[in-house]
């Protein structure tokens, strides 16, 4: 009886080991996303959960340096995954930061800035999306704007009243009365401002936009 022999197959190529050495404790990983580069360190939100926080850049090494900025800020404490409303984190600011620490008077001064000026015009902006082209739009519009116009103070006024001055009589009549703010109020305004967003990185930050 003839005995079967098996046909010889080639050898499978073997494929490289892949390294087994292990990555640092909250490394991350860079590669190529849509037209540019993607990274992600993993990191602990203040409320205590494990996430993955992205950084993205156009080339390798831009996305590489705001990883390691990333990675540097995971090792000292929690961080915020999802960046606030300007509008939210100034409440948070102004109730953490500068009421404990600063006068009565000046933590009065922040917060009628912030409330009158700040808020209406850049609140909805997103803290990690507020440029400085968007800052210095704002500072061009406060230095020829109307005061009563965008505080709606001449709307509140009464139709009516003996004293001209205190009745409706410029915005609310369809005129405008080019009251400006003061030389005194500008610097104010813009202290607000940097004073704040100067704080925003902090390692816990603020509470999270929903």
């Amino acid at each position: 009886m003839p005995v079967k022999t098996e046909l010889a197959t080639p050898e499978e190529p073997k494929r490289p080991r892949k390294s087994r050495r292990s990555r640092a404790n909250n490394e991350g990983s860079i590669f190529p996303y849509k037209n540019g580069w993607a990274g992600y360190v993993w990191v602990t939100t203040p409320e205590g959960k494990k996430t993955r926080k992205w950084a993205y850049g156009k080339t390798r090494e831009e996305t590489h340096e705001k990883w390691l900025k990333l990675h540097e800020l995971a090792g000292k404490g929690p961080v915020v995954t999802k960046s606030p409303k300007l509008s939210d984190y100034l409440a948070y600011w102004l109730t953490n930061v500068v009421e404990p620490n600063l006068a009565p008077k000046t933590a009065a001064n922040y917060e009628m800035f912030a409330r009158l000026y700040i808020t209406p015009a850049l609140g909805p902006k997103r803290l990690d999306k507020l440029t400085v082209r968007d800052v210095q739009t704002w500072v061009n519009k406060l230095r020829r704007s109307c005061q009563c116009c965008d505080q709606g103070k001449d709307a509140a006024r009464p139709k009516i009243h003996s004293n001209p001055k205190r009745r409706q009589h410029c915005c609310a009549v369809g005129s405008i009365c080019k009251h400006a703010r003061s030389a005194e109020a500008k610097p104010g305004m813009a202290s607000t401002m940097r004073e704040s967003v100067s704080c925003r990185t902090t390692p816990a930050g603020p509470p999270t936009s929903k």
